[in-house]
């Protein structure tokens, strides 16, 4: 019988180094033997820290048509708690923005968990399945109803209060949330923006505020808010270790690279990052 290889996207965090990471959502590849990153979905600067070597992983793709590596690169992987160095060959086309092979799976995945949707590390640590594909197949397109959270269960929100509720969504992986300009029409309450991690079927929490005077009472199934998928987020790491407001501002500050930045425009944006860090 022909094996039948499976894709699994998870969440994960990429970058040079810990405190620079960008939040994506890698596919760990059953039937790929390396890990391969698109060139555009690389860190800038990237071009310094680019691995030259004499040879270079055979690549083809489910066509089996070659594809050919720019070079080798070595980037920091976070997910669920679990981190590791993977060495990625560079491509300029694929069908999604990287592909973790079995060079990785082999060694730090423990257990691929499609019934539970988990994907168990070495370390004990796991994340969700986010979506899971047989290798080469095309992915279910997603209707317009999809693109929107809805309230898992009745609820009550006193006047001039915010509450964390629990929605549902359909869409699968990373997504803004958005406001909802006709919850605010009609019940005076606004949805705060942020970053989730959707896994289909599973509740997750998003922030409500009642700015009204009076209880609002939103059914079961309201929409509260809007979504878009995106692949990759830009994220700094934040500690606990700076003693005042100004210090961990001063260590944002730090990790923020502005060499592009204009000489004159250098101190106003400098400004600009401390005010809001």
């Amino acid at each position: 019988m022909t094996p039948v290889y499976r894709q699994y996207t998870i969440p994960a965090a990429l970058g040079f180094d810990e405190a620079r990471l960008r939040l994506m959502t890698p596919t760990l590849d059953t039937g790929a033997g390396p890990s391969i990153i698109l060139v555009d979905a690389l860190p800038k600067g990237w071009e310094r820290r680019l691995h030259r070597r004499p040879h270079f992983p055979h690549i083809v793709d489910a066509n089996k048509n070659p594809i050919s590596a720019r070079g080798m690169i070595t980037l920091r992987l976070r997910s669920g708690g679990s981190a590791t160095d993977v060495d990625f060959a560079l491509v300029q086309r694929l069908a999604v923005p990287m592909l973790l092979g079995t060079s990785l799976i082999n060694r730090h995945v423990e257990a691929l968990l499609p019934r539970r949707q988990r994907v168990r590390w070495s370390t004990d640590a796991s994340v969700p399945i986010l979506l899971c594909t047989a290798r080469g197949k095309r992915e279910r397109r997603r209707s317009p109803r999809d693109a929107t959270v809805g309230l898992a269960q009745r609820w009550v929100l006193p006047p001039r209060t915010r509450t964390a509720m629990l929605v549902i969504a359909e869409l699968a992986g990373q997504v803004l949330v958005a406001p909802y300009n006709r919850l605010h029409k009609h019940h005076r309450c606004q949805t705060a923006s942020g970053l989730a991690v959707v896994v289909p079927g599973q509740r997750f929490s998003v922030e409500v505020a009642n700015l009204s005077d009076k209880l609002v009472c939103l059914r079961k199934g309201t929409f509260l808010a809007p979504v878009s998928p995106v692949d990759d987020v830009d994220c700094l790491l934040v500690t606990d270790d700076a003693a005042s407001p100004t210090a961990a501002a001063k260590a944002v500050l730090d990790q923020v690279d502005l060499s592009e930045v204009p000489d004159r425009l250098l101190p106003d944006v400098q400004a600009l990052i401390l005010r809001h860090a």
